[in-house]
């Protein structure tokens, strides 16, 4: 299956044309075609977007053509009587598929207009637990870019930021989060279902607890569509600065707890013998 763009006639009345007008519509609108197969086994299916008041619905109406559809490898052909919303897929029974999700699909656009959004990734100095730190996220539309920005100066925090490289549903669709470099995620099991909700008209926060695995490698943070790597799924992605201070290079705190005991204890001894005083100091080269 592969779904085409749609095209929006706009009128401001209702007009009915005495004879049916051909509409031509490209497969895509990049140079590189990819993922659609030869014509002759593509069925083209025509969705129609029906108003009736303020109700839009989108119905099939690839029956109801007075000429079958065409696909020539490069543009959908189909007859019209009206102007209103036109929407095609081309279908050559790979896999099963519901039509009634890419109507729902479609009338989600109908409501809530795709907008660009933007990705905010940083640390807080202060933040820190042991060898952890914690990865703050933000995902926002465009338009509270500025609000976001404010708000992390008047904590005297620099983000990394990026815009989307397409735009999102607002309320459906999702930024899945993937890290990599010089940090990596504490639970690796939670990162199958990880992601930022797209919001029309608020911030959308979350945090991850992640590791630092080296500070000479640089750190990235990836959004992307769906939960996977591959394929053309990429949102955005930042290069992070992971603060100096935060490399943890202290030893543990049962290590450190031992250390202290053990001093106390030398220094006890000094004050009682001297010759404890030289026994202390050759085992500690003996250690070294």
């Amino acid at each position: 299956m592969f779904l085409g763009p749609i095209l929006r006639i706009v009128c401001s009345d209702s007009i009915e044309f005495l004879k049916p007008v051909t509409i031509q519509l490209p497969v895509s609108f990049q140079e590189e075609q990819q993922g659609i197969p030869d014509p002759s086994i593509c069925r083209v299916r025509v969705l129609f977007l029906r108003t009736d008041g303020e109700r839009k619905q989108w119905i099939e109406i690839t029956g109801d053509l007075a000429n079958p559809a065409s696909f020539d490898g490069t543009f959908v052909s189909f007859q019209v009587k009206r102007f209103s919303g036109y929407h095609y897929f081309l279908d050559w029974g790979e896999k099963e598929f519901s039509v009634s999700g890419i109507v729902n699909y479609l009338s989600s656009i109908i409501w809530s207009q795709p907008r660009l959004a933007n990705f905010f990734a940083y640390f807080h100095p202060s933040e820190r637990l042991h060898s952890q730190d914690v990865l703050h996220l933000i995902c926002c539309p465009a338009d509270l870019r500025k609000e976001v920005i404010q708000e992390l100066e008047r904590k005297d925090i620099t983000a990394s930021e990026a815009s989307s490289r397409k735009k999102m549903i607002p309320g459906r669709d999702k930024a899945f989060v993937f890290v990599s470099g010089g940090i990596s995620p504490v639970n690796t099991e939670d990162m199958d279902d990880f992601h930022l909700m797209f919001e029309g008209d608020v911030q959308y926060r979350s945090q991850l607890l992640v590791r630092l695995v080296s500070d000479q490698e640089s750190s990235q943070v990836e959004f992307r569509s769906t939960p996977g790597t591959t394929g053309r799924n990429l949102l955005s992605k930042l290069h992070i600065r992971v603060p100096t201070l935060n490399i943890d290079r202290t030893v543990s705190p049962t290590y450190k707890h031992l250390q202290t005991v053990l001093l106390s204890i030398f220094f006890c001894c000094c004050i009682l013998s001297p010759k404890v005083h030289s026994f202390f100091c050759f085992e500690h080269k003996i250690d070294a």
